[in-house]
């Protein structure tokens, strides 16, 4: 086998080197944190209760396996205040 020479790219005398893309990077805007307060105050928020038509509902899932925590977390509340509606239901 005869290597055979390889063709190489004509050089460009005539034009000047290229120059490489750089794009510059503008700063982020700043960010300002301002402290949000709450519309109203929690202090004189009651907590959330159960409506006194819900309890023969509670009781029934109660009754089919419903544990208080369920129930509890279903209607936002607190375990204590399942106990309370099935005690006065």
């Amino acid at each position: 086998m005869t290597a055979q020479p390889v063709a190489e790219a004509p050089s460009s005398a005539g034009q000047s080197a290229r120059k490489p893309r750089i794009l510059s990077i503008s700063a982020p805007p700043p960010v300002h944190h301002e402290k949000i307060e709450p519309a109203v105050s929690p202090k004189g928020e009651l907590p959330p209760t159960v409506p006194r038509s819900q309890f023969a509902r509670i009781r029934t899932w109660v009754k089919y396996g419903m544990t208080l925590s369920q129930v509890a977390q279903l209607y936002g509340v607190d375990v204590g205040e399942i106990e309370r509606c099935l005690r006065s239901g």
